[in-house]
């Protein structure tokens, strides 16, 4: 008896005679983000990328890392204390 090699898709289980088209099958959606040029946040548009850190401080200066940890957590990023763990 004949064994056939096939390959499958690894997200719909269809199976393919080639891996090229086992590998075009169910590829993944891919998605723009914008990121804050200051501080590396990411935002679905770029609008609030760009609204993110418009008048911060150089975070040298006790200000500058207040209203940049401020304007983190209005971003839905959460403060961490000195004695957390990452």
């Amino acid at each position: 008896m004949n064994a056939k090699q096939m390959y499958q898709c690894s997200i719909c289980d269809s199976t393919w005679e080639t891996q090229y088209e086992a590998e075009e099958c169910c590829q993944p959606e891919v998605f723009t983000v914008w990121m804050c040029g200051e501080c590396d946040t990411e935002y679905d548009d770029k609008d609030h990328a760009e609204d993110c850190c418009p008048e911060v401080e150089p975070l040298g200066t006790p200000h500058g890392w207040q209203s940049h940890i401020d304007e983190l957590e209005r971003a839905g990023q959460t403060r961490l204390s000195f004695g957390d763990q990452l």
